[in-house]
C-alpha cells in the first residue's frame, strides 16, 4: 500500500503477481515474517459490524485467531508445507492469550493448519489461557497421530473449554492410507 500511495511501480514490491497487458507478472518471492509476535494486532474493529455472521456449526458468532503459519510435516498429499516454503512459525503462548483476550466473540477458532505441530506449546496456549481466565468455547485442527500421541494434551484443552477438533482422515483404508506415506 505504501508504494502505491508513495506512485512507485509495485513491480518493486516482493511477493506480487500483478496483472499487466494480458499476462502476469510475478515480483519474486517475498521473505517470510520471522518472528509472529511482532506482527501487529489483527485490526478486528474492520469487521465488527460482519462478525455476528461468523459461526461454525452452532459457534455463533465465531472469531478466528492465527497463531502460526506452516507446518513441519511435508505431507505429499497437501499444500501448507509449500505455501510456508518448509517453514513453520508460531507466536508465543503469551501473545496468543492476548490475542484470544482481546476477543468478544463467545468462540474462537484457531486457524493453524496444525494446532498440534508442537504439542508442547499448544499446552502452553491452554495454560496462558487458563491462567487469564479467557473463557471461551475453543476449536482447532490436527493431525490424527499427534492426539493419539499425547490424549492428555486434548484434556487439557478440554479443561479450557475446547469444543470441537477438526481431524483429517487422508484416506479410510489401509492401502490408501500406504499410498500417501501414512
Amino acid at each position: 500500500m505504501a508504494c502505491l500511495e508513495n506512485g512507485e511501480d509495485p513491480r518493486s514490491v516482493p511477493g506480487l503477481v500483478l496483472n499487466r497487458s494480458g499476462e502476469q507478472v510475478r515480483t519474486g518471492v517475498r521473505p517470510l515474517v520471522e518472528d509472529l509476535d511482532e506482527l501487529p494486532a489483527p485490526a478486528r474493529w474492520l469487521t465488527e459490524r460482519h462478525r455476528a455472521r461468523y459461526y461454525m456449526g452452532l459457534n455463533r458468532p465465531l472469531a478466528v485467531v492465527e497463531t502460526a503459519r506452516g507446518c513441519p510435516y511435508h505431507c505429499s498429499f497437501c499444500s501448507v508445507w509449500r505455501f510456508y516454503r518448509g517453514r513453520y512459525r508460531a507466536k508465543s503462548p503469551d501473545r496468543v492469550a492476548e490475542e484470544v483476550a482481546a476477543v468478544a466473540e463467545p468462540s474462537v477458532l484457531f486457524t493453524d493448519d496444525n494446532f498440534l505441530a508442537d504439542v508442547e506449546r499448544a499446552r502452553q496456549i491452554a495454560l496462558a489461557i487458563e491462567k487469564c481466565g479467557l473463557r471461551r468455547h475453543y476449536n482447532f485442527q490436527a493431525r490424527s497421530d499427534s492426539i493419539v500421541a499425547h490424549p492428555e494434551v486434548i484434556g487439557e484443552w478440554r479443561r479450557v473449554r475446547l469444543d470441537h477438533v477438526f481431524v483429517g482422515l487422508e484416506k479410510i483404508d489401509d492401502a490408501g492410507l500406504a499410498g500417501v506415506g501414512k
